[in-house]
Parts: structure tokens; sequence; C-alpha cells
């Protein structure tokens, strides 16, 4: 019955089984026939058992086509394998994915924070709060720009105690 798990139907040209090393799944697969003998090789899914299924066509010595031999090969572990291995695949992308956004939006985050702070910085200083202080953080652009900045407000602050100690003088 069984050759090396594979089930064996041999059909006649009207879609009748003349032989069958598996009388139910031929029945099972019968209705499918004509589809599968247009194919060639085809997956059929009868009752959630997956079949891979082969056809050759029967000649006779004249070659006229009298029927189709069928050959399938029971596939259900190979499926159920593949869809493991998909639902393992899709749920590692998912988690790579989420990983992926978190260290992305603490990466932005992070990097936003100093000029956040100059931000804030410079629009205490344009109000005229000369006491807010930058100090750099970094030896990147950033840092440079805090440097600048720091800089500048040091330089305001002596700018205006020489204005207030001159006109103290006067």
């Amino acid at each position: 019955k069984n050759y090396e798990s594979s089930e064996v139907f041999i059909v006649d040209d009207g879609n009748q089984v003349r032989f069958s090393t598996d009388e139910e799944l031929s029945l099972q697969l019968a209705s499918r026939f004509s589809t599968i003998q247009e194919q060639g090789i085809s997956g059929e899914q009868p009752e959630d058992i997956y079949y891979q299924v082969a056809t050759l066509p029967l000649e006779n010595i004249n070659q006229e086509k009298i029927g189709y031999l069928f050959i399938s090969k029971d596939q259900t572990e190979f499926y159920a394998g593949e869809r493991k291995a998909n639902l393992v695949s899709y749920l590692l992308v998912s988690i790579v994915l989420v990983v992926s956004v978190v260290g992305l939006f603490l990466f932005i985050s992070f990097s936003f924070k100093p000029l956040n702070e100059l931000i804030r910085v410079l629009k205490h200083v344009s109000e005229g709060d000369l006491t807010q202080d930058v100090k750099p953080t970094s030896k990147d652009e950033i840092g440079e720009l805090q440097q600048a900045i720091h800089v500048t407000v040091e330089q305001l602050r002596n700018m205006i105690d020489q204005i207030q100690h001159g006109t103290d003088h006067l």
C-alpha cells in the first residue's frame, strides 16, 4: 500500500480511478483530478493534510492519452514546519521592529536634549536674563555651539559689567 510514503493512483480519461494504493485519499482528491492534470504538480489540502501531487499522462501504444498516473506524497509535516518557521520569522521581525523604533526614539530624545537646553537658555538670554549658563557637554558640533553660546553670554556679562562700571564713575 505505501511506496516510500507516497500514494499512487491511475485514473482513466473519464477521471475514474482504476488503481489506487489509498482508496480514501483517491476519493478525497477525485474532485480535483482535472485541475491537477492541467497543473502537473500541485499542492492539495483535503482535511488539513497537505499533499504534493505529480501527474504523468498515460498513453497507449498509438500515443493516445488514456489516463493519468498520479503520485501524491504527504507533506503535512513539511508544511507544519514551514508554518512554524514563518511564525518565528514574523515574530523576530516584529521584535526587531519594536526594538528599532524604541531605540530610534531614545536616540532622538538623547540627541535633542542638548539642543532643547540651548533653546531654553537662549530664550532667557533674549529676555535679558544673563544668569543662565551653558557648559559644553560634548566635542561635536553641538558642543561647539554650546561653547560659542557660553562665550557669547560671558562676553555680554562682561560688557554689561563694564557699562555699569563706566556709568558708576560718571
